[in-house]
């Protein structure tokens, strides 16, 4: 399987419409893109290429049932925008508190044994517009959570990533207006896009602008970095874009890692979040600031 591939640019659409269905056959059958090999993605294929065959060495366990994990880096329309990293493990819940019965897990994985720890960076992409826009990080209270409207904190973090992607602001009322039905909250898309560009309005030149997938690029540097400092150890990490996985032995020095990666990259230290752990795993992991 090719571990780099570059795709067509995706859009936000209705996805009950007979426009986007047709858009989905269409994309099954001409979605990568070829593109001519230099030097940059012959570096990065022989890195991925590298790690993936040091990961399966490895022994990795979800509920005690071995998975093979195996990443590939997708960008978008060109090596400037996207570039993730990719596996399929990725799709798993990050607690056993957000899962329905039988269903696994992220907290239940183990590496070689051993129980491990997942690390997020906090609010990385609307932290990335403060540092580009005000030169600091955003100084104010939780990034998704809007005064009166506490419990829509989920509803703005959907509401961030329409605003980055979306290329107007048509655009990013007819993406939230599709989440909005999908979970009833009784807001309307215009009222939640009023009170997010109130909150961040210092950031709201970025609004609209297609940002979002610049914003990847930006943060698949950082977790590449991370890779190759964890992988010249022969320590194996994983990633979900902006968080990682490590064995909790190596948890002190991901963090380390983790703030040096994100102010190489960014030019400050991203505030950092241990993901707590839920039913059998309760421990008492504590914000990390950066």
């Amino acid at each position: 399987m090719e571990p780099i591939v570059l795709k067509s640019k995706t859009k936000y659409m209705n996805r009950k419409s007979k426009k986007y269905k047709k858009f989905q056959k269409k994309q099954k059958h001409n979605k990568k893109i070829d593109y001519h090999e230099t030097t940059r993605t012959k570096r990065m294929r022989k890195f991925l290429k590298s790690y993936n065959m040091f990961l399966k060495k490895q022994k990795f366990t979800i509920s005690q049932k071995q998975v093979d994990v195996f990443f590939r880096r997708i960008f978008n329309e060109d090596f400037k925008s996207g570039g993730r990293f990719y596996a399929s493990f990725q799709s798993l819940k990050s607690s056993m508190d957000k899962c329905e019965e039988h269903e696994m897990s992220r907290e239940e994985l183990y590496i070689d044994g051993e129980e491990t720890v997942e690390i997020d960076y906090s609010g990385m992409h609307i932290n990335m517009l403060y540092i580009k826009s005000t030169g600091e990080l955003y100084k104010g209270d939780d990034v998704y959570t809007v005064k009166n409207y506490e419990q829509y904190r989920n509803v703005f973090k959907v509401c961030l990533q329409v605003v980055i992607n979306s290329s107007s602001k048509t655009a990013a009322l007819r993406g939230i207006n599709n989440h909005l039905r999908k979970i009833n909250c009784g807001l309307k898309a215009a009222e939640l896009l009023a009170l997010f560009e109130d909150k961040h309005e210092e950031i709201s030149e970025y609004f609209y602008s297609g940002a979002g997938l610049r914003l990847q690029y930006l943060d698949s540097k950082v977790a590449e970095r991370i890779f190759k400092y964890f992988y010249s150890k022969a320590i194996p990490i994983l990633s979900v874009h902006d968080s990682f996985i490590a064995p909790i032995s190596y948890k002190d020095e991901l963090i380390e890692q983790m703030k040096e990666s994100s102010k190489v990259v960014v030019g400050q230290a991203l505030d950092i979040d241990i993901k707590e752990k839920s039913g059998s795993y309760k421990q008492d992991y504590s914000k990390v600031a950066a």
